[in-house]
C-alpha cells in the first residue's frame, strides 16, 4: 500500500471504532466499504476482525458490570455456529444478494422504530439464538455482525449501559472465532499484521474519545442515534449492492 492509503485506512479505523465505543456497534459497517476501496477484501476482512476483537476485549472490561449474560450466551452460542458459514460465504456466495436482503431488513426495521418506537418488543431472550446465528453469518463473511444484534437489543429495550457491553461480549467471542478461521484459511498475511500493528494505537485513541462522548449521551438520544445509524447503514448496504449489480451488468 502507498503511504497515503495507510493514512486513509487509519482515519477509517478511527471513525469506525469511535462509533463502536459510542453506540456499541457499526465499526464493521463503516470500515468494510471504505477499506475495500483501499485494499483487497482478503486484507480488509481479517484486519477488521483483529482490531474489532481487541476493541471488544477492552470495552467489555470497561463496562462488564452491566453485561446481560443470559442474552449474551444465547447470541454467542448461535453466532459460533453461523461464523464458519459466513467465512465460507466470503468465497462462495454472491455478496450483492446478501447486502440487498440485509439492507432492506435494516431500513424497514429502523424506519418503523423511528415512526412507532414502542410498536415491537421482546419480553424474553428466547429469540436470541436466531439473531445470534444471523450475526455470526454476517460477521464471518463481512465483519458486520452488528445489525441483527442491534435489532435484538432494541427489541429487548436494553439501556445504553446494558446494550454496549452485551454486544461486546458477542463481538469478543465471535471475533476470536473469526480470527482463528481466517488464520486457518491463511488470510492473516504480512500486510494484515503490519496494518494491525499500525492501527492499534489509532483504535485506542478512538476508544478514549468515544468514552468521553458516551458520558454525555442520555438514553433517549442514544436510542435515536442507534436507529438513525441503522437507517444509514441499511441505505449504504442497498446503495453498495445496487452499484455492484450495475457494475457487473
Amino acid at each position: 500500500m502507498e503511504y497515503y492509503e495507510i493514512v486513509l485506512a487509519s482515519v477509517v479505523i478511527f471513525a469506525a471504532y469511535l462509533s463502536r465505543t459510542t453506540l456499541g456497534f457499526a465499526d464493521g459497517l463503516i470500515a468494510m466499504p471504505l477499506l475495500a476501496v483501499l485494499m483487497p477484501l482478503t486484507v480488509a476482512v481479517p484486519l477488521v476482525a483483529l482490531i474489532g476483537t481487541l476493541a471488544a476485549c477492552v470495552l467489555l472490561l470497561v463496562e462488564r458490570t452491566k453485561l446481560q449474560l443470559r442474552a449474551a450466551v444465547g447470541l454467542i452460542a448461535a453466532g459460533l455456529v453461523g461464523t464458519p458459514i459466513g467465512v465460507w460465504f466470503l468465497d462462495g456466495v454472491d455478496a450483492r444478494v446478501v447486502k440487498s436482503v440485509l439492507g432492506m431488513m435494516v431500513v424497514t426495521f429502523s424506519a418503523w422504530c423511528l415512526w412507532k418506537p414502542e410498536a415491537f418488543s421482546l419480553k424474553t431472550n428466547r429469540m436470541s439464538p436466531a439473531f445470534g446465528f444471523m450475526a455470526g453469518v454476517l460477521g464471518g463473511a463481512y465483519n458486520c455482525p452488528g445489525p441483527p444484534l442491534v435489532v435484538f437489543g432494541t427489541l429487548r429495550q436494553w439501556a445504553p449501559d446494558e446494550f454496549r457491553p452485551t454486544l461486546q461480549g458477542y463481538f469478543l467471542v465471535g471475533g476470536t472465532a473469526a480470527c482463528l478461521l481466517h488464520l486457518a484459511k491463511g488470510n492473516m498475511s504480512h500486510d494484515v499484521m503490519i496494518l494491525f500493528a499500525i492501527n492499534v494505537p489509532i483504535m485506542a485513541g478512538a476508544i478514549v474519545t468515544g468514552r468521553w462522548i458516551v458520558r454525555r449521551i442520555d438514553r433517549d438520544r442514544f436510542v435515536r442515534y442507534v436507529q438513525f445509524t441503522l437507517l444509514l447503514i441499511g441505505g449504504m448496504l442497498l446503495w453498495n449492492a445496487a452499484t455492484e449489480f450495475v457494475r457487473h451488468e
